[in-house]
């Protein structure tokens, strides 16, 4: 799928943690950012203020150059919704739709030539996490770790910098003897993200990106119960949960 536009408009969302966030770039330039932590989920909101977004800058969905979105790891209901809504965008605009690097935004956010561990929420007691140089290369690939393990990891980099909502989340690695950034770091900022969509290259698109899942989701994990309520036998319900989403670009 290519796109007819010859605008230079990008269109990022981000709905990875609890703040929605809908970004309108040009070059590397920020053109409108918002932000919000919805008290009701992002789904009454997200929608009006893409509309508000395009009418405000005159914008069809065709005169983007593309639409990007966080893959994650993050939020189940998050990225789902997020992704539901940029995969209608991209295919009623044939637009291309590329995936971002969320733990990597976050990381080029913190304007210090140092190591850094970006440190993200999960679910109790657990994290997802991954290092960066001072040059923001990943040093390892992202991954989950429990309170402990990352303790342990992180005795490896004596020197770096914490910064996500992982660390606000478990206040009890500020008692670990580890460098902590402030609040304004856990979420990407507007101008780091522009600049890294003019990183990748938007021809030839060829598929849509999917989310960035590390572990297994509740309903994964309690699936035998689950099917069990429903009358369903528990292989049976294991054949229909892997069945993959396809989705056609045609």
């Amino acid at each position: 799928m290519t796109s007819c536009a010859s605008s230079n408009k990008v269109l990022i969302l981000n709905g990875v943690e609890d703040y929605l966030q809908i970004i309108l770039g040009a070059g590397e330039e920020v053109l409108w950012h918002w932000q919000i932590k919805p008290v009701k989920g992002s789904m009454p909101v997200l929608a009006p203020h893409l509309d508000y977004l395009l009418k405000t800058f005159h914008l069809s969905l065709s005169d983007l150059k593309a639409i990007y979105v966080f893959t994650g790891p993050g939020s189940f209901t998050g990225l789902r919704l997020v992704f539901a809504h940029a995969y209608g965008l991209a295919l009623a605009g044939n637009v291309p739709l590329l995936g971002l690097n969320y733990f990597l935004s976050l990381a080029r956010s913190v304007p210090l030539k140092q190591v850094k561990w970006v440190i993200t929420h999960s679910r109790h007691q657990e994290v997802y996490a991954q290092p960066f140089d001072s040059n923001n290369n990943p040093l390892l690939e992202p991954s989950t770790y429990t309170l402990e393990e990352l303790k342990n990891a992180l005795k490896n980099y004596p020197q770096a910098l914490l910064l996500g909502s992982g660390v606000r989340r478990n206040p009890e690695i500020a008692t670990w003897k580890v460098q902590i950034l402030p609040p304004q770091y856990d979420l990407p900022c507007a101008q780091e993200v522009v600049k890294l969509t003019q990183e990748q290259d938007t021809s030839p698109f060829k598929k849509f990106p999917l989310p960035l899942y590390l572990r297994k989701s509740n309903a994964e994990e309690n699936l035998n119960s689950i099917a069990q309520k429903r009358g369903i036998d528990f292989e049976e319900a294991k054949k229909i949960l892997g069945k993959p989403l396809k989705v056609s670009l045609d």
